[in-house]
């Protein structure tokens, strides 16, 4: 007797990726959906598109949905020809059409839920803030409130349920739909980010300072910062002009002995050529 084993070739990871592409094309993320609505009322209406592979409602530990549904079709156009549609009318409410990201861009996205509020009033209390979100259907996980050294203000951190809450929220806030009972000044919101994302934003932004700015020797003595400015203009816009001048004969150290005069630029456009020197 004899075993002969027979081994199916492994698939190759391009075909791989490709297969994961599409399900990601056959598939939409239904959210701002009524909690009221079950699982089999959803899958009903988008019936209308298409044939469905499955419909997956979220829930909580108690069964209550949380607000946003995905819904697989059976062929990528039924996909397409539903995020085409302008408007979802589901249960009497607007329910927002999106189309899957991958799976690290979801929980990249996902782990997004925290906010950042500056410019509060100083003598803001938990409650007043709980009831300014209550008043967007937004419920709040976690929040810390601080005193900030800036205008005796107040900043908060909110951490929310769900990424589109937190979303919803800052949307409102930045569009000027909610505002502060009482308080007239508008508030500063955006994205918490950690003290790595800070670091790396900061350090494009220099890096973007310094593909700016240029840098020029050997200029006339009788040059002043006037006048560089003013032939600089004529190729492109300019930040600020720095003009020192380098005197080599007041070095004891120094080997030569000449005066050369040299400036720093900054640019407004970074792209920008300048084919002269004044």
């Amino acid at each position: 007797f004899f075993f002969l084993m027979i081994r199916r070739p492994p698939r190759s990871t391009q075909s791989r990726s490709s297969a994961a592409s599409d399900v990601y094309k056959r598939q939409v993320l239904v959210r701002n959906l009524d909690p009221r609505l079950n699982q089999q009322q959803i899958e009903t209406y988008f019936l209308r598109f298409g044939s469905i592979l499955f419909c997956h409602l979220s829930v909580n530990d108690k069964r209550e949905s949380k607000g946003y549904a995905q819904i697989q079709f059976l062929e990528v156009e039924d996909a397409k020809r539903c995020l085409k549609t302008t408007e979802h009318l589901i249960g009497g409410k607007i329910a927002i059409i999106e189309s899957i990201k991958s799976k690290e861009e979801r929980k990249r996205i996902f782990r997004q839920r925290k906010l950042y509020i500056k410019n509060l009033p100083a003598d803001i209390k938990k409650g007043r803030l709980l009831h300014f979100f209550n008043r967007m259907d937004a419920k709040v996980k976690k929040m810390v409130l601080r005193k900030s050294d800036v205008h005796n203000a107040t900043v908060c951190l909110c951490t929310f349920n769900t990424h589109w809450i937190a979303e919803k929220v800052l949307s409102a806030v930045r569009d000027g739909n909610a505002n502060l009972d009482g308080y007239d000044q508008k508030l500063d919101i955006d994205w918490y980010k950690t003290k790595a994302q800070l670091i790396e934003e900061r350090s494009k932004n220099s890096e973007t300072v310094r593909e700016s700015m240029l840098y020029f020797r050997n200029l006339k003595d009788t040059l002043t910062q006037h006048d560089l400015e003013e032939t600089l203009r004529n190729y492109a816009e300019v930040s600020w002009a720095i003009l020192k001048l380098f005197d080599a004969t007041q070095d004891p150290h120094s080997r030569v002995s000449y005066k050369n005069q040299f400036a720093i630029v900054k640019m407004k456009d970074k792209n920008c050529l300048l084919y002269t020197s004044p």
